[in-house]
Order: structure tokens, then C-alpha cells, then sequence
């Protein structure tokens, strides 16, 4: 049996969901691939717990890690480069709450330098991983990192996709919507079924796909969140 590959996005500091859909839902072997596509924390309780659980899993199984708008956020206030505010406009008060620290900068070295080694995408031999999604109207793609975590539209782009999908988060759908990504084969599939947003028509779910399959499985939060 060959190994499956697992692809989860917008965890949001949902960490009861997203470990139980890891570990009594899909539960990958040793041998099985699992794929994060960024936005680990913020919004959600436990944006601390699900980092402390990536870093053990690093270590123990075979799982890869992209970045997402939100890790980028934090290190570009830790960095100087923006405001304070554009995290806590993002749902950040909950992350500093979870690490019981006031500020970004307060963030122990540990998971500064683990957020700052998560690379912007993985290309497969039949698709692209990315948070968010890429230029596809300049000559090289994979120049732009900034587009790689915040874009919100992409135009077909068959010379750069050489017949792979594009596999992303970033924009919260309803679940009914990945599932159509899903059976109608589209190019470009979205992930982020919107764990933290129990309330909005559709979403309240964290998403996996397994590639070789294309079977998607879900989990509804089950964390104490507040949209």
C-alpha cells in the first residue's frame, strides 16, 4: 500500500480539532506524509498548544510545514516592520494570551526562529502547496512571496502550473464549496473551511485532504472559539 498525503490548512489556534482530526480521524502512519499549509495561530484558544504539537511533530513524524499571513504578521512586528495593531486585527490577543506575554517581541526565541525557517511552498510531482496562492500574471511565480501569503485571486497560468493543481487556504469557504473544488476536479482546490467561524453558514470545520485519493475528511471545531 502505497503512502497517503495529507493536506490540512488554517488551523487558527485550534488545537483540540486539529489534533483530533490528526490523531483519531486520518491517523497517518510513519510511512504517510502530512502536509500544514500555514496559519497555525491566532483567532482561535490555543495558538501556543498547536505550536508546541508542530514542533513534536517535526520530530516524530514525517509532516512539512508552509507559512502563512498570520506567522508573517507576528515577525514583521517582531521585526519592526508593521504596527502592533495589524496582529491583534488578525484575532493575535489570543495568541499573546496563550503565551501569557503582551507583546510579540515577548515571544520566546524558540518560536520566533521555528515560524522564521517555515518555507512559502512545496512543489509536488502533481500539485503546488501554498497558503494562499501564487502571481500567475508575472513572468516568475515564485518571486513574489508576499502574493504566496496573501493573494486572494489567481488566473490560469498553464506555462507556470505545468498541469498541477494548486493546493491552498487562506480563503474561508464553505465546507459545501471544497467539496465542489473537490469532486469537479478544479485547478486551483481551496482548504480553509473556516474552523474558528462555528457560526458562519457552512464553515466551522478543519479540512484534510489526501492527494493520492483526492478524499477529503473534516472536523468540526470542537475548540471553545469566539467568532
Amino acid at each position: 500500500m502505497s503512502a497517503k498525503r495529507f493536506v490540512i490548512s488554517d488551523i487558527h489556534g485550534c488545537f483540540q480539532t486539529f489534533r483530533h482530526l490528526l490523531e483519531k480521524i486520518i491517523k497517518p502512519t510513519e510511512e504517510d506524509q502530512v502536509y500544514l499549509l500555514g496559519d497555525y495561530i491566532n483567532k482561535g484558544p490555543g495558538s501556543k498548544d498547536v505550536l508546541d504539537y508542530l514542533i513534536a511533530l517535526k520530530e516524530e513524524k514525517n509532516v512539512k510545514l508552509l507559512r502563512g499571513n498570520h506567522e508573517q504578521v507576528l515577525l514583521n512586528i517582531i521585526d519592526d516592520k508593521i504596527s502592533n495593531f495589524d496582529l491583534y486585527e488578525k484575532g493575535g490577543i489570543h495568541t499573546m494570551q496563550s503565551f501569557g506575554i503582551n507583546h510579540p517581541k515577548e515571544l520566546p526565541k524558540k518560536y520566533q526562529n521555528f515560524l522564521r525557517d517555515l518555507p512559502y511552498f512545496y512543489e509536488l510531482d502533481d500539485c503546488w502547496l501554498v497558503h494562499a496562492g501564487f502571481n500567475l500574471e508575472i513572468l516568475n511565480p515564485l518571486q513574489d512571496t508576499h502574493a504566496m501569503l496573501n493573494i486572494r485571486h489567481m488566473p490560469y497560468n498553464p506555462s507556470f502550473l505545468k498541469g498541477k493543481k494548486v493546493i491552498h487556504g487562506h480563503i474561508p469557504i464553505p465546507l459545501s464549496k471544497i467539496v465542489d473544488c473537490v469532486k469537479y476536479n478544479y485547478w486551483n482546490i481551496y482548504l480553509d473551511s473556516g474552523c474558528v467561524y462555528t457560526k458562519r453558514p457552512g464553515m466551522g470545520f478543519l479540512s484534510a485532504l489526501e492527494l493520492n485519493s483526492m478524499h477529503l475528511t473534516c472536523k468540526e471545531c470542537i475548540d471553545p472559539v469566539n467568532d
